[in-house]
């Protein structure tokens, strides 16, 4: 097994990780066997996992959650798809998926963007109302001539 460069250089990236996943991290770094190249996960020798390793661990999970199986594949689907529901800019998702650029993400999610329905009308039209109850409690000004 040897670690190899990923294909394209924007893959090579730093994220900032929330505290409790990178705290989660270090416990379970800690419990792994030393490796020479510092990773988190790696197999009972301290290599790094080969992609079917990974795959067949992520299977048992699943079925010991008692759900169907998940793909690596499906994971980096569903954290994308959730970062754009929960409101995530197209330009900061693109950024974290690693997305030679916006335009990519736009045509990987744009037929899952669909059939999301917006909530840009209501936004809209709750900032008239509050504009236009914010004008009407203002005093009016009357000038003569």
């Amino acid at each position: 097994m040897r670690l190899e460069a990923p294909k394209r250089k924007k893959s090579v990236r730093s994220i900032e990780l929330p505290a409790p996943l990178a705290s989660e991290l270090r416990q379970w770094k800690l419990q792994c066997p030393p490796n020479p190249f510092d990773l988190v996960f790696v197999n009972s020798l301290g290599r790094p996992s080969c992609r079917q390793e990974n795959v067949d661990k992520l299977k048992a999970a699943c079925k010991r959650a008692g759900i169907g199986p998940v793909t690596p594949h499906n994971l980096r689907h569903s954290y994308a798809s959730q970062l754009l529901s929960d409101g995530t800019d197209f330009v900061e998702v693109s950024g974290l998926m690693g997305h030679s650029s916006p335009a990519v993400t736009l045509t990987v999610y744009s037929h899952w963007i669909q059939r999301e329905k917006s909530q840009a009308q209501e936004r809209l039209a709750t900032g008239i109302m509050q504009a236009t109850e914010e004008n009407s409690e203002e005093p009016h000004h009357t000038q003569t001539v």
